[in-house]
């Protein structure tokens, strides 16, 4: 798994081609020193889909995203399937 801009965006666009139907089920996010720094931890559910077959699958989430106003960037990301789902 790589790090930077670069595998953030290859990672993101690996998951749009399997056509991604998400529901976030449970959030919080908290501020880091002034706010510039949030994190982002959650819970969602997410179908899927592969060619015909279609996968549920129960996820978490953590990102920390840095920015201000409309302008937020991802400096770190998680996802990672529930163990036991």
């Amino acid at each position: 798994m790589g790090k930077g801009t670069k595998c953030i965006r290859e990672y993101f666009d690996y998951c749009v081609t399997l056509q991604p139907c998400r529901k976030i089920t449970q959030i919080a996010c908290d501020a880091i020193g002034s706010g510039a720094v949030v994190t982002a931890n959650g819970f969602y559910d997410f179908e899927l889909y592969n060619y015909d077959k279609t996968t549920k699958v129960r996820g978490r989430f953590t990102f920390v995203l840095e920015g201000g106003d409309t302008n937020w960037k991802i400096l770190s990301h998680h996802s990672s399937k529930v163990p036991g789902t």
